[in-house]
């Protein structure tokens, strides 16, 4: 049970790649290299939150691939397991970890059909061990209960399944059976399970220039049965991760380039709120670790120069920019002053900006309509724009200076000073 990449999907896929470097998705979340060039495969979180990754293993010419542990998601990695292994078009894809710090990873099929190797942690060390094989394993999930779910064939129909294992057994039970296995199409790599027990799966998509199929994310309800339904269509997913408030996270291509998709309840239209990630037609991103809708890990593929990366994606807070300076205002009285302006901006916003000026002072956005205070734009990212500032006609005679106070929900105060 073999796929094969092919070159025709290379080319298409690295056009798609400059495509959408052309034109950038605005980005949510701001990303950091945890580390790079390890063409990674997988990556899992634990319950105190330290990061796991499936990666090349140094030194061996991309031959075989290792475990790694980032503490706290920082810091240098520890190798846990070494010694696996890849063939064309197959990988190390599934990775998580229980509740008790055992970690399951799949294997690629070079032996056996693929297996579950357990890493069975007692504190300190990881003593490995084979819990199961021969069904060509693409994708693992857990859930709060440590039971484990799998992406993995079904000879009997031709077809993959979702399967799900109590904990610790190796008896399971399948909860959909109808994932997409044929030549011509990738493998089922992105499985994921909300805290109440829903599961969610990305089926296989073409990856030949001949078929036209960019594949589903579907959604199994827990209580209904596992009923299927379809959250998305088309969209070439690769990993799929949930936080503990429902929403979905999806590695994807919505037609210009790899995006991070955000669907809020695991539902509608997903947003996105990280951009661009990579493909080289052979390797995608694979892998996303959930912290929570402002934290999240996630593998970037090969981009052609340093063999992929693993990002680290924070909320970036709201930010207010300006341009330009005030100069000092005179009239006479009874007559309000000629203005002044300057340019203000904002990036990832709760709110508004509010702009406040000093006592003597009215403000405005189109230089036409002035008053004691205006509000510029509204959440998301606020576009530069001038805001207009002039003496007030009733001003007594004096001197007036201090500062427009630009403020909003959540971001720092900026202070623009009047000469």
């Amino acid at each position: 049970m073999k796929n094969f990449f092919t070159k025709s999907f290379y080319v298409i896929a690295t056009i798609v790649l400059f495509i959408g470097a052309a034109l950038p998705v605005r980005a949510q979340l701001t990303g950091t290299n945890l580390e790079t060039s390890g063409l990674y495969t997988a990556i899992a979180k634990d319950a105190s939150n330290n990061i796991y990754i499936t990666r090349v293993q140094p030194g061996t010419s991309g031959a075989n691939y290792e475990v790694e542990k980032y503490t706290n998601g920082t810091g240098s990695p520890t190798v846990i397991y070494t010694g696996l292994t890849h063939e064309i078009g197959d990988y190390p894809w599934g990775l998580v970890v229980t509740s008790a710090g055992d970690v399951y990873v799949s294997t690629d099929f070079t032996s056996n059909g693929g297996n579950v190797i357990k890493l069975a942690f007692n504190g300190t060390t990881y003593t490995p061990s084979t819990f199961m094989s021969g069904n060509y394993y693409s994708a693992l999930a857990i859930d709060a209960s440590n039971n484990l779910y799998t992406a993995e064939y079904d000879s009997g129909n031709g077809t993959y399944a979702v399967v799900k294992y109590p904990a610790g057994s190796t008896t399971g039970t399948k909860l959909y059976d109808n994932l997409k296995s044929a030549a011509g199409y990738t493998y089922p790599t992105g499985l994921t399970v909300a805290s109440n027990g829903d599961v969610y799966v990305a089926d296989a998509f073409s990856n030949t220039s001949t078929i036209t199929d960019g594949g589903h994310v579907y959604k199994l309800t827990a209580s209904s049965s596992y009923a299927v339904s379809t959250v998305s269509t088309g969209l070439y997913a690769t990993a799929l991760g949930i936080d503990n408030s429902g929403n979905l996270y999806s590695s994807e291509n919505p037609g210009s380039g790899y995006v991070l998709d955000k669907y809020t309840g695991g539902t509608g239209t997903g947003t996105a709120i990280y951009s661009p990630l990579h493909t080289n037609g052979v390797f995608y991103p694979w892998g996303i670790a959930v912290i929570n809708s402002t934290n999240i890990f996630i593998n970037d593929s090969d981009d052609g120069t340093n063999g992929g990366a693993v990002i680290h994606l924070l909320q970036v807070g709201p930010a207010i920019t300006t341009s330009g300076t005030l100069s000092a205002l005179s009239t006479t009285y009874g007559s309000a002053s000629t203005s002044e302006s300057f340019n203000v901006s904002g990036s990832n916003m709760n709110a508004g900006i509010l702009v406040s000026p000093p006592t003597g002072f009215e403000v405005s956005t189109d230089n036409s309509t002035f008053s004691s205070t205006v509000t510029l734009g509204a959440a998301g990212t606020i576009a530069s724009a001038p805001v207009y500032i002039r003496l007030i006609a009733g001003d007594a005679v004096g001197n007036y200076s201090g500062n427009v106070v630009l403020s909003s929900s959540g971001a720092t105060s900026v202070n623009e000073a009047i000469a």
